[in-house]
């Protein structure tokens, strides 16, 4: 198991609690708070994010949005083989993304592209270019 899959492997089951995404930047920051027989706090950034996709739950429970208390951070992973291609608008439909790490956030996801990942520092490459 290489060192990054180790990490995200603690990310289970954490909350996310500061966060925020700068567009300016294309960075999107995160708490992430773990809370065993003690709490620790991870600082996740990821770094020249190309793309990044909210999708809120999933089939006709799409369109329900909850007043959440808190973010429960479900799973964190890496993916490949993911593509978003929109279909239908002739503008929209030149842009696309490859989503290389999926946040589950209750029954949500985001799907973010980035380039790195940054956890406490320790930069990992998720895109050589």
């Amino acid at each position: 198991m290489s060192r990054l899959d180790s990490l995200m492997g603690r990310f289970w089951g954490c909350r996310i609690g500061e966060h925020s995404i700068n567009l300016l930047r294309h960075n999107i920051e995160l708490e992430i708070i773990r809370e065993d027989e003690e709490i620790e706090t991870f600082q996740v950034i990821l770094e020249d994010v190309v793309s990044f996709a909210w999708i809120n739950n999933y089939g006709n429970n799409r369109g329900v949005v909850c007043d959440w208390d808190y973010l429960d951070l479900v799973s964190f992973d890496t993916q490949e083989q993911t593509r978003i291609k929109i279909v239908g608008d002739e503008f929209a439909s030149k842009y696309s993304g490859y989503p290389n790490i999926c946040l589950e956030i209750w029954d949500s996801v985001l799907l973010v592209e980035a380039k790195k990942l940054r956890i406490d520092g320790e930069v990992f490459i998720l895109i050589h270019d």
